[in-house]
C-alpha cells in the first residue's frame, strides 16, 4: 500500500481475490478435475504475491489436499470462502 498507493494495492488484491473465487466456485460446482492443481497453484501465487496471508493459507491447503488424493474436501473450501469474504472485505475498506 505504501509504494503502491491504496487504490493500486486494491485493484490487486481484487484481482487475485477474484482468482481464488473462481477456482473456489470450479471446485464448489464442478469438483476436481484435471486442471484443478494448476489453478489452485496459480491462485495461491497470486494471492502470495499479493499479501493476502489467510487466502494463500487456505488454497496451499486445498492444493496439498489435492496432492495427497483427498477428494473430500468440503471442510477446506468453506475455510477458503471464510478467508475470501473477509479479505475482500478489508481490501475495499482499504484507505
Amino acid at each position: 500500500v505504501q509504494r503502491l498507493g491504496p487504490d493500486k494495492a486494491r485493484s490487486f488484491m481484487i484481482r487475485a481475490l477474484d482468482e481464488a473465487q473462481s477456482v473456489l466456485d470450479e471446485l464448489t460446482i464442478e469438483g476436481l478435475g484435471p486442471d484443478t492443481g494448476r489453478r489452485l497453484h496459480a491462485a495461491t501465487g497470486a494471492s502470495g504475491l499479493t499479501g493476502l496471508n489467510l487466502v494463500e493459507s487456505r488454497l496451499r491447503a486445498i492444493e496439498r489436499a489435492v496432492e495427497l488424493g483427498r477428494t473430500d474436501l468440503a471442510d477446506l473450501i468453506a475455510d477458503l470462502q471464510g478467508a475470501v469474504t473477509s479479505t475482500r472485505t478489508a481490501a475495499e475498506d482499504l484507505t
